[in-house]
This record gives structure tokens, sequence and C-alpha cells, in this order.
């Protein structure tokens, strides 16, 4: 009598189990479906000039929501302001292979802030993979950045501030040295480790 009631027992949980692991198989997709409804309402707010509340909502989905802030980007609504700083900021806070992939190709974005932005970022990543695409950007001298710095002795000073530009360049030098942990022509000007770095790609091609 036990012996069965322990053969019962056990078809029992085996049932079980594997009903449970089809549940789990057919709760799966619904997971991932529940995603673009969201990522849906999120464009909606966002073209309906509710950017924050879009924003938060991509925060909430995270990197599958990336290529819908990138494709955002191209748009009119999208492509210059607040709205691109809150895209681009999503973008380069948000960890996965999805938002990787669209900062390697804000990297010839026709937006110098855009290439500046995904050129630091990327540096902070660590992504090797591009590398080649930062190379490129050695020559970019358009201006993503600008810096306004006060004088450290207050206003009674002339000039009070000046206005530093930062440079696509320069956004691409500091990635490749955060990436490769080199500091070529250190002492230099930009534009000496600019020729530093070219140098130093051509020697590791001619290594291949």
């Amino acid at each position: 009598m036990i012996k069965i009631l322990n053969r019962a027992t056990w078809k029992l949980a085996a049932i079980t189990i594997i009903l449970a692991g089809n549940l789990c198989v057919i709760a799966a997709p619904k997971i991932q479906g529940d995603i673009e409804p969201k990522v849906a309402e999120a464009i909606v707010l966002f073209r309906n000039g509710q950017i924050q509340k879009a924003i938060a909502q991509f925060r909430e989905i995270g990197d599958p929501a990336v290529p819908a802030a990138r494709e955002l980007l191209q748009t009119d609504v999208g492509s210059r302001g607040m709205p691109q700083l809150l895209l681009s900021g999503f973008i380069a806070s948000t960890e996965g292979v999805r938002a990787n992939v669209a900062l390697v190709e804000l990297l010839s974005d026709g937006s110098p802030y855009l290439r500046g932005v995904a050129a630091s970022s990327i540096g902070k990543r660590k992504l090797k993979a591009a590398v080649p695409q930062l190379i490129s950007l050695l020559n970019d001298k358009e201006v993503y950045l600008t810096t306004h710095v006060t004088h450290p002795n207050g206003y009674d000073r002339e000039p009070s501030g000046i206005d530093v530009p930062t440079l696509v360049r320069d956004a691409a030098i500091d990635a490749l040295q955060l990436i490769t942990g080199k500091k070529l022509a250190r002492s230099g000007s930009r534009e000496k480790q600019a020729k530093a770095w070219l140098q130093w790609w051509q020697k590791q091609k001619a290594r291949k």
C-alpha cells in the first residue's frame, strides 16, 4: 500500500512539474509581448509633447525601448532642443546590447552633439568594438559641447568667464584613452594627440 501511494505521489509530482514548465513557456512570450504596447504608448506620449512622461516610461522599460528612442532622435520632434537631450541621455544611461549598438550608430549621426555624447558614453563603457569608428572621428572638429568657466576670483575680474568648446575629436580621444588605457602625446595639444592616435591605428592595422 505504501509503495502504491509513493508511486502515485511521484506521478502527481511529475505531472505538476511538467505542467508548471509548460505554463512558464507559455507565460514567457507574454512578458516580452507586454513591452511592445508600452513602447508604443511612450512614443505617442512623446509625439504629443509629453516628453518627460515618455522618457520616464522608456526608462522603466529599459534596453528594449532604445531602438524606439533612436528612431525618435531622427524625427523633427526629437532631433533638437530638450527632446534631443532627453532621448540621448536615456540611451547613454541605459545598459544593454541595444544601447551599445545605438551609441555606435550615433557616432555617424549628422548632429555633432550626438556624435560627441556617443563617443563619451562609449569610452565610459569601454566598447573595444567601436575603436575603428572613434578613429574616424579624430578629424571631426565640430563643437559638440560648450562649457562656461567663470573666473575663480569672481566677477570683479575681466573677463569674468570664458566659453570652452569641446570638439567631437576631443571626445573621441578621451574615449580611446579609456578603452585602451593609453595616453598618447600626453603633454601635447589635442591636435598632436589626434595625430598620435592616427599613427597608433596605422600600426595596429599593419600588424594584422
